[in-house]
């Protein structure tokens, strides 16, 4: 079988500290398992008909060797190409979304809700290389 890994996708123009960051890829790593070994709220751990998440082949074999690279993604015109190519080859994509707090000045502070992340795979590493390119491992 082919090297398989989760290329975990995160913007670096939200201006995160490094701690932040870290809870946000767990957040979307921990997505990513819970819609792979959930279905209807119950621990599926054989595919299921007509259920396009859950658990399959793929990640099975996946989880005796997990593989993740994080990958630091510009803004988020970036990551929604990235979303969109790996969606259009059939890879499997969970997007995380969260609250972000921009302060403006010292007394005033700006709250939006916006997608921050992305993981895509698990998947051939070689397929997932031909949509990332050559994103830098986030640093």
């Amino acid at each position: 079988m082919a090297k398989l890994q989760q290329n975990i996708l995160i913007r670096t123009d939200l201006g995160f500290s490094r701690g932040l960051i870290s809870v946000q890829v767990a957040h979307i790593h921990a997505e990513m398992l819970r819609q792979n070994i959930l279905f209807n709220n119950k621990l599926v751990l054989e595919p299921v008909d007509g259920f396009e998440g859950g658990t399959d082949e793929t990640f099975i074999e996946w989880l005796k060797d997990p593989y993740i690279a994080v990958l630091g993604v510009p803004n988020l015109e970036t990551l929604d190409h990235l979303i969109a190519e790996s969606e259009s080859a059939e890879l499997v994509v969970n997007k995380w979304r969260d609250k972000v707090y921009c302060e403006i000045a010292s007394d005033w502070t700006l709250t939006f809700d916006t997608i921050v992340g992305a993981s895509v795979g698990p998947a051939d590493c070689d397929d997932l290389k031909m949509i990332m390119g050559k994103l830098p491992l986030l640093q």
